[in-house]
């Protein structure tokens, strides 16, 4: 569901919510996912903390997809 919304959200702060949730429970594809879903909408609050947590997801996944 929120996944829906997110997609439906003019702004990225839903998607990195989402994403937040699936960080805690180390479901790390689906916050992947959202993250750069998040980050391509743009207009987050604190879009560093959105690369950070998309670079830690990709580490945690042991895959590197040039975040900054």
């Amino acid at each position: 569901m929120l996944e829906l919304i997110a997609r439906n959200s003019q702004t990225g702060e839903v998607a990195l919510n989402a994403a937040r949730r699936y960080v805690e429970r180390h479901e790390w594809g689906q916050a992947r996912l959202l993250l750069e879903a998040a980050l391509e909408k743009g207009f987050l609050s604190e879009p560093q903390q959105a690369r950070a947590m998309l670079r830690d997801v990709c580490k945690r996944m042991d895959i590197f997809n040039g975040v900054e």
